[in-house]
């Protein structure tokens, strides 16, 4: 199955996590354990992407980095694996780092914020060269918590270097996802 046969699946996936919490406007309680598991799919810039990911709480963050940032907001260790297709190749792509999660007004959406240093395994392609393995994630995105247990996702991602190699082009991608908190 390529990639492009998998994104249809995400999508339909999202579509069965809307059930009638949707419609009844009815508020969630958050997932108290702090743990969380999904899948995400992107796509922008001649690549898509497949991940699998992980959240988990980070006490060391809440107790010495939310202090210093507004109100209201956890703070949790992502851990993804990834899979980018590009026109002519693909990579596997490792991402560890803190994400930020604010409750937003509207009942049962809230914005998430992150960076995360990236290894790629393939980091040059037949019209891109990032200019090395090493790289950084940052994304911006909302979220929508349809029940207890599940919550589908947007987010605007960019990758690149920071500079930190003589090339730096850089990839933004547009993912949705899909989680459920355990």
């Amino acid at each position: 199955m390529t990639l492009q046969g998998i994104q249809p699946i995400l999508f339909a996936l999202l579509t069965v996590a809307m059930d009638p919490a949707w419609a009844a406007g009815k508020n969630v309680e958050a997932n108290t354990s702090g743990y969380e598991a999904g899948v995400r799919t992107a796509a922008g810039e001649s690549v898509n992407t497949a991940e699998f990911y992980v959240r988990r709480p980070a006490p060391l963050l809440e107790e010495y980095v939310l202090p210093y940032l507004p109100a209201g907001g956890t703070a949790r260790w992502e851990t993804a694996l990834s899979y980018w297709s590009g026109d002519n190749d693909h990579a596997v792509v490792f991402a560890l780092g803190p994400t930020l999660e604010y409750p937003l007004p509207w009942t049962n959406w809230g914005l998430t914020l992150g960076i995360q240093p990236t290894l790629f395994s393939n980091y040059e392609s037949d019209n891109r060269n990032l200019g090395g393995p090493f790289e950084f994630t940052s994304h911006i995105g909302v979220r929508w918590q349809s029940n207890p247990d599940w919550y589908i996702g947007a987010r605007m991602q960019h990758t690149s270097n920071a500079g930190i190699y003589d090339s730096n082009p850089g990839v933004d991608l547009l993912a949705v996802e899909i989680g459920s908190g355990f």
